[in-house]
């Protein structure tokens, strides 16, 4: 009998009777909880260990702004539009992205649990030494995904196509990327667990034989 996967293991997220949200509620080391923030300019801001719970941004500016070792737990963010997202050693816990562009999210060493991205179109993101615990991507384009040295558990990919996934030194229980259109893989050794379909692992043959040295002859 072949195993099951699990499947992310993630809370229904409810926002109610949120307030109305400023930029100026938003700074380095300040917490805000229960507040929409609909359409701030948050260009440059410095949101160093800034911490919000509870609350959803929409279309937010963040083109610039620093959010290095911020905390965002049972939050929405969503219809974003950034070059780039500066959030190295961050914390999301019970968080949804959707229907955003990044051209890049730096987010290597961060803690992601419970996280849903979906509808997202996603440029290179770096999870390199990331902790993933119960997190689903959902039709999302990707250029570049780098899990190289990230941990966790229950990471799923459905409906996304990925240009490049590096899975170097990553260790990934129950990795399911059977949902995923996969173009250029690197670190097979982080594959160490996944679970794919019969025809990517058709595909990846090359590269396997590559990486084991073998010579595929006749």
């Amino acid at each position: 009998m072949r195993a099951a996967i699990p499947a992310p293991r993630l809370d229904p997220l409810r926002l109610d009777s949120l307030a109305e949200g400023f930029a100026g509620d938003l700074g380095a080391r300040e917490h805000a909880e229960g507040l929409h923030f609909d359409g701030v300019d948050l260009t440059g801001a410095d949101l160093t260990a800034l911490s919000i719970s509870e609350c959803l941004l929409s279309a937010a500016v963040l083109s610039g702004a620093q959010l290095r070792a911020a905390s965002v737990v049972e939050s929405r963010v969503e219809r974003i539009d950034v070059p780039g997202l500066s959030a190295a050693r961050s914390r999301w816990r019970s968080v949804e992205l959707l229907g955003s562009r990044l051209g890049s999210a730096e987010l290597y060493e961060s803690t992601l649990e419970q996280v849903r991205i979906a509808d997202c179109k996603l440029g290179y993101v770096n999870l390199r030494g990331a902790a993933l615990r119960d997190v689903l991507l959902e039709r999302c384009t990707i250029d570049e995904l780098d899990l190289g040295g990230a941990t966790g558990a229950r990471v799923r990919l459905v409906d996304c196509d990925v240009r490049s996934l590096e899975l170097g030194g990553a260790r990934l229980e129950h990795l399911d990327l059977r949902g995923a259109e996969l173009h250029v893989l690197g670190g097979l050794d982080g594959l160490r667990g996944a679970a794919l379909t019969e025809l990517q692992l058709s595909l990846m043959l090359p590269l396997f034989a590559q990486h084991f040295g073998v010579q595929v002859l006749g």
